[in-house]
Order: C-alpha cells, then sequence, then structure tokens
C-alpha cells in the first residue's frame, strides 16, 4: 500500500525550493527534462504552460517526476512523483514526495539506504 503524500508538508517543504525540472518519458522510455515553476495549489502542482516534447510525453505516460535541485550544496532535493494531466497547463497530482541527498556525517539515520539521507514526505500513519 502506497502512503499518501502530506500536502501540508510538502507546501512547507516548497517555500524553500525555487524551479524544478519536469522529468517525462518517450515511448521508449527516454527521459526528456524542462525547467519549470510549479505551484502547489488545492493539493495539485500547477506546472504552466510545456513544450512540444514533454506534452506528447505525458499524454502518451502520464506519471512524471518533478526535481527541484539542492538550494545549496550538501543539500535536499526535492523529488516528487505524480500523474500529470492536461498538457496546457500541465499538472501534477502528488503520489510520492521525497528529500534526498547523499549521505553526510551530519546525515540521521535513513530508510532508504545507507548511502543517502532520506526524508519521505508521506502522512504518518
Amino acid at each position: 500500500m502506497s502512503k499518501k503524500v502530506d500536502l501540508a508538508r510538502l507546501a512547507d517543504t516548497l517555500r524553500d525550493y525555487g524551479f524544478a525540472y519536469v522529468i517525462s518519458v518517450d515511448d521508449r522510455y527516454t527521459a526528456h527534462t524542462a525547467a519549470v515553476t510549479p505551484q502547489l495549489n488545492d493539493g495539485v502542482l500547477h506546472v504552466g504552460a510545456v513544450g512540444r516534447h514533454t506534452r506528447a510525453n505525458v499524454e502518451a505516460h502520464p506519471d512524471v517526476t518533478l526535481l527541484w535541485p539542492p538550494q545549496v550544496p550538501g543539500g535536499y532535493s526535492l523529488i516528487v512523483d505524480g500523474h500529470a494531466t492536461g498538457t496546457d497547463p500541465l499538472t501534477v497530482a502528488p503520489t510520492r514526495a521525497v528529500l534526498h541527498r547523499p549521505v553526510t556525517v551530519d546525515s540521521p539515520p535513513s530508510t532508504c539506504s545507507p548511502a543517502y539521507d532520506c526524508v519521505d514526505l508521506a502522512t504518518q500513519a
């Protein structure tokens, strides 16, 4: 069973990030990235207008990933998986959200891997 994304935590986390990359795949499952500035409203990420490759990819394969790079060296990347709808504008319903970075000496114990420091933004059961 998948965990539900904690939308309040996601909204709080997004305040620390600027632009993101939307990652989609074509029919050969080759990744395509595009820089976007999503906004979270009513539980949905509003990505806005996207280019022709992203539009075609989303129409064929609506599951996408949004990746916000870390704001500082050694910081967390924010990774949000979701189901995209529409293409102009594109919206994404989050299905999973995680903060992710390589492990450091200051990292708390991680549940994802000894090599990575992950913070799952799921609701607590």
